[in-house]
């Protein structure tokens, strides 16, 4: 037993294991004291290698926020450019346009003055002010009378309708009064009746 113990002792030596008394006796070539220590070691070094993690991702966030901060400024100064290079190729444009239009002979300008203008729907037709936009055609005068007479006529019939709901209503209270009073006279007899048998 103490030939594999020394043996043990001798190849511990080789792999960096502390030996010592403690260990020598159990027969194992660890040590408890070192294994803790390694663990303590391995959560510093895992608490390490995350804040090395974290700042690394921080850093690329902030480059990959400046790369887009600065392609949407050149973006923008694109757009910007490509504006005012539009402008200027439409104000070149209408100078082109003017510079035409009065060099052209007083004959041509007869036959354009000549062409009978364009009609457009708002022209046309009338349209509401809301949007979407509806277009509407007027009536024309005849319309206007036909409409007219109807709406008369509709009237007409309407007040006849009321006159003759009066009439209805009216004749009703005449018959409920009449049965009412009707009522209370047989009462009065009824009771007058009574009164003569007793």
């Amino acid at each position: 037993m103490i030939n594999a113990i020394e043996s043990t002792k001798e190849e511990s030596s080789k792999f960096g294991q502390e030996t010592s008394k403690e260990n020598l006796l159990v027969g194992s070539g660890w040590s408890r004291e070192r294994h803790e220590d390694d663990k303590k070691e391995n959560l510093e070094r895992e608490k390490v290698n995350r804040d090395v993690d974290r700042r690394r991702e921080r850093s690329r966030d902030r480059s990959l926020d400046r790369s887009r901060d600065r392609s949407r400024d050149r973006n923008m100064s694109r757009n910007r450019e490509n504006e005012r290079m539009d402008r200027e190729r439409d104000r070149r444009q209408r100078r082109e346009r003017d510079i035409r239009s009065h060099s052209l002979t007083p004959v041509r300008k007869q036959k354009k003055k000549e062409d009978p203008p364009l009609r457009l729907l708002d022209d046309l037709f009338r349209k509401t002010k809301a949007t979407p936009c509806i277009y509407w055609l007027p009536l024309n005068p005849e319309q206007i009378r036909r409409a007219e007479a109807t709406s008369e006529a509709k009237g007409i019939e309407r007040e006849k309708d009321r006159e003759r709901e009066r009439n209805r209503n009216s004749d009703r209270e005449r018959d409920r009064d009449h049965r009412r009073s009707n009522r209370s006279s047989d009462r009065r007899r009824s009771r007058s009746r009574d009164r003569r048998r007793y």
